[in-house]
């Protein structure tokens, strides 16, 4: 989904700003600009689960038909594509920083020796919001967990070998 919302960054931060607000003279044309950043933002509101609280979300969270039926010319068209913009660029941070927490884990998983199906387990619980703060926090505390659980077997495995040697001596 966020691929679908991606591609029409090119095209939403394309369109001309000859005045109207910073939009196109054509109502025609500044709906077709209006509909195409509502369309991107919704999903990307949808994946980051941000409930629209401004005005300008509001309106990027209407339904085509409720867009069609605004005066396109009241629509502050800057506003939203700024807040595209930063929906876009949220989106990609949560994205990268999952994908680094998810590698961190899967080799912690592999030296920790974590079965597949705890891994599965862990995939499940946050299948539903992959790129929620909230996700993003535990996935966080999750690695942290597995880190502080590493360093305790090093731990031990090193007071294993040091006796080994003292018993040696």
């Amino acid at each position: 989904r966020g691929a679908a919302a991606s591609s029409s960054s090119s095209s939403s931060s394309s369109s001309s700003s000859s005045g109207g607000g910073g939009g196109s003279d054509d109502p025609k044309k500044r709906l077709a600009e209006l509909l195409e950043l509502s369309e991107a933002c919704k999903v990307f509101m949808e994946d980051l689960t941000i409930v629209p609280a401004t005005d300008t979300e509001r309106i990027l969270a209407m339904a085509p038909a409720e867009l069609a039926a605004l005066d396109v010319e009241d629509v502050d068209i800057p506003s939203a594509r700024r807040r595209f913009e930063e929906l876009s660029a949220e989106h990609a941070r949560r994205s990268e920083s999952l994908a680094g927490l998810g590698e961190e884990i899967h080799a912690l998983w592999d030296e920790l020796g974590v079965p597949d199906a705890t891994r599965d387990a862990w995939f499940a619980a946050y299948a539903d919001n992959p790129l929620s703060e909230a996700t993003l926090t535990g996935v966080s505390r999750d690695r942290d967990a597995l880190v502080k659980r590493k360093a305790k077997e090093l731990v031990l495995d090193l007071r294993k070998r040091c006796q080994r040697l003292l018993a040696v001596g």
